[in-house]
């Protein structure tokens, strides 16, 4: 017998989960599948350790713990967590629940006919195993992963990654002189031409011949690599393609591993539902259904969320990257019927193959021929047609009408090729306004209407060269009010330059951009005009000029506004519903507040603005019949009042100053100045012009404000003796009672308020 000896260090390195060799044990399992070398490749991946840093092996260098390792390698125990105590201890946690004997009777072989034998052992070959493995990490965060559900529904196209499984560099199992790695490719191939006859899927594929996709890597990092391709290319879905294999000649049948609910629970679910679908259809050709699984770490490895993350390397890598991988198991190569049947001939991968996409088109709602989310496409799209004039894309993609049709969907519409001979998308549009009216430049909708509408009224899909009509409308909105094709571009040579005869491109830009910069779009409307000739609009919209265009289409019009020859503005004088005429004029008020015409440049509503927020505050004059100092000053009432908060005079003339008929003007003097102040009459100890003419101090700091005079005296005049009347001094009053000077002592404001309160009606002298 032939053997044909496998390399004990490659072996245990593949992680490509499809590795499928079996390894020969001297005592029978409960389940059947004793000594699967797939079980060992499996559990090598899971060996990976996630440390902060990254996950990384956790090889020992010295021979004995290698040793002690490779035995727990071989029994299914990830090397990670080998027990080096002794072989006894790591036996009696083999996964497989077998007792091997000492493990330098095993070596895996293979005969000519793919049968497993025993011969030395593999502890030198495990002494050369390394691996880096920085790249497989576990954090949902660092890999910046999208959750399934908004991956897949951001897609408008279903995109199908097939990896089948190993190469001819990284081998899986073999048997009667068959490779795993060519059968796998095999069933890819013809899983992938079935979907092609699919709309809306697209289909890649990590290799289409034996050779390794990445060469120079180990199979750890060949698969790392595998589903990075899958996300390069905004995958839907990942799915491995593998064999099974047993010592036991017995074990057979179809299964499938999915992700766990770990890290990401939608994906999860979009895996079972793939790997429950695709399990259906290979069963449905005979062979046996052996399940839809999961597997969870055996080394604690966990998600950022905390949950235990998946074992195998492609699907915990798969759902890091933002979609759901499954690996399909299509049968066992040690098994007769699963080999006779399906293996071991052409026909039989074919039918495997069938049967995938068939599965995975159940998943995604794909259906065959020419129909795209409901429509049938055949009035304007003809496969030969579209390879024949499209020659890029026959090269790319042959001549198979899924393959034309997938990319006249996602790609061949938005870039206007034709695929037909009676329907032509440039002409449809040049032909129709009203079309390009509705649809500007979303040109799918061109396609969908002569598919729905055009073709049933008559239309013409193809030679129409120039554009017919003048497009008006713009996201639904006509704006044929305010803007002329012809007029925009011949009063915007940077227009016409920019866009020629491309009447879409010109009215988004006077949309978008025009109307901001206050461009003149039609010979009947000038935005500026009518800016100036509506006050009220003036007061509303300020300068974004976007909104006087839109008052027009929506109001305006209707009402009868003025839009053109309109160069002199209309002054606002009303805000916030007060009309403010009766005290502002704005030519009056730029004309004396030069710094107020300086900053606001013509800009009535903002000049109106300053006036009230800070004119009126500040006391400015803002019309020549209204002098805000000159109303406070022959008022008395409303000193007592207002005090001075000027802004309150302003008002109160506006809403009652103006009928009653009070002065407004030439009123330099104060009359009747203020003598109460918190409900106490000062009059008889105080006169307003007594006191600035004897405190020249008093008249440079408040002369002309006899409200804070009255403060200043109250507050400090008094306590400091001064006399603010020609009647009263307080001196004077202190020094002629005694019983005063016993009373209040040196508190000389007692002496006034006694004065007010009691001294007068007692007939004392004040002065």
């Amino acid at each position: 017998m032939k053997k044909r000896f496998l390399k004990a260090s490659a072996l245990l390195l593949t992680l490509s989960v499809g590795a499928s060799l079996g390894v020969v044990s001297n005592a029978a399992t409960s389940n059947g599948k004793d000594g699967m070398l797939k079980q060992q490749v499996r559990d090598k991946e899971a060996s990976f350790k996630t440390a902060k840093d990254g996950a990384q092996f956790n090889f020992q260098q010295d021979e004995t713990q290698s040793s002690l390792k490779s035995q727990d390698a071989l029994r299914g125990k990830p090397l990670s967590s080998a027990n080096t105590s002794s072989v006894r201890t790591a036996t009696k946690e083999n996964d497989e629940g077998s007792t091997p004997e000492d493990l330098s009777s095993y070596v895996v072989t293979l005969d000519g006919d793919g049968k497993l034998v025993s011969d030395n052992s593999v502890e030198k070959a495990l002494n050369n195993a390394t691996e880096d493995v920085n790249n497989y990490a576990t954090s949902l965060e660092d890999s910046k992963v999208q959750t399934f559900s908004k991956t897949y529904k951001a897609s408008k196209n279903v995109v199908i990654v097939l990896d089948p499984g190993h190469d001819a560099v990284h081998g899986g199992t073999s048997a009667g002189g068959v490779p795993e790695a060519e059968i796998n490719l095999d069933i890819a191939l013809a899983c992938r031409d079935e979907l092609s006859q699919y709309s809306g899927v697209t289909v890649y594929m990590t290799r289409t011949t034996s050779a390794c996709p990445h060469p120079g890597t180990t199979s750890g990092n060949d698969n790392y690599y595998r589903v990075q391709y899958a996300k390069s290319v905004g995958a839907t879905a990942y799915v491995a393609l593998h064999c099974n294999m047993s010592s036991n000649p017995n074990s057979n049948g179809a299964e499938v591993y999915y992700p766990n609910n770990g890290g990401n629970a939608a994906i999860g679910a979009a895996g079972y539902k793939l790997a429950t679908l695709t399990l259906d259809e290979l069963t449905k050709l005979g062979i046996r259904n052996a399940g839809v699984h999961t597997r969870n770490s055996e080394t604690n490895t966990r998600y950022a969320d905390g949950s235990l993350a998946d074992y195998y390397g492609v699907i915990k890598q798969s759902k890091l990257c933002g979609f759901p991988g499954i690996i399909i198991e299509h049968g066992f190569q040690s098994n007769a019927y699963d080999m006779n049947n399906f293996l071991r001939t052409k026909s039989g991968r074919k039918r495997l193959g069938i049967a995938d996409a068939t599965g995975i088109a159940r998943a995604y709602g794909l259906t065959k021929g020419l129909t795209y989310k409901g429509l049938d496409y055949k009035p304007v799209f003809d496969s030969q047609y579209y390879a024949q004039h499209n020659p890029d894309v026959a090269k790319a993609l042959g001549t198979g009408e899924g393959a034309l049709f997938n990319h006249f969907i996602n790609y061949g519409m938005n870039e206007r090729r034709q695929a037909c001979a009676n329907f032509d998308v440039k002409s449809y549009m040049n032909q129709y306004v009203d079309l390009r009216n509705c649809y500007g430049k979303d040109y799918q909708k061109y396609y969908a209407h002569y598919i729905q509408y055009g073709k049933g009224e008559g239309r013409k899909g193809t030679g129409c060269t120039t554009r017919q009509g003048k497009v008006t409308k713009y996201n639904g909105v006509d704006y044929s009010l305010v803007y002329d094709y012809d007029y925009y571009q011949s009063h915007n040579s940077d227009i016409k330059a920019a866009f020629g005869n491309d009447d879409i491109s010109t009215i988004a830009h006077f949309v978008n951009n025009g109307m901001r910069e206050g461009r003149q779009a039609k010979d009947t409307f000038d935005v500026k005009a009518y800016k100036n000739a509506n006050n009220d609009l003036r007061l509303a919209y300020d300068d974004d000029m976007q909104k006087y265009y839109m008052h027009y289409i929506k109001y305006g019009k209707n009402e009868g506004r003025k839009t053109v020859n309109c160069d002199t503005v209309t002054y606002v004088t009303s805000y916030q519903g007060v009309d403010y005429s009766k005290v502002y004029d704005y030519t009056y008020y730029v004309e004396h507040n030069s710094d107020v015409k300086a900053t606001f440049k013509g800009d009535d509503v903002k000049t109106l603005r300053h006036f009230i927020d800070y004119g009126m505050r500040e006391g400015r004059q803002a019309k020549d019949n209204f002098d805000v100092k000159s109303y406070k000053n022959a008022n008395r009432d409303l000193r007592v009042a207002y005090k001075n908060d000027l802004s309150k005079y302003y008002m109160h003339y506006i809403n009652y100053g103006y009928r009653e008929g009070r002065t407004t003007t030439n009123c330099p003097e104060i009359l009747k100045p203020i003598t109460q102040y918190n409900g106490v009459d000062y009059s008889l100890v105080y006169d307003y012009d007594y006191y600035i003419t004897h405190n020249n101090d008093v008249k440079n700091a408040f002369g002309g404000d006899d409200i804070k005079v009255l403060e200043h005296f109250i507050n400090y005049g008094m306590n400091e003796g001064r006399q603010a009347k020609e009647t009263f001094n307080v001196q004077t009053y202190k020094n002629n009672y005694g019983d005063l000077r016993a009373a209040y002592g040196n508190d000389n404001k007692k002496y006034y308020m006694h004065y007010i309160n009691y001294g007068y009606r007692e007939n004392r002298k004040g002065a």
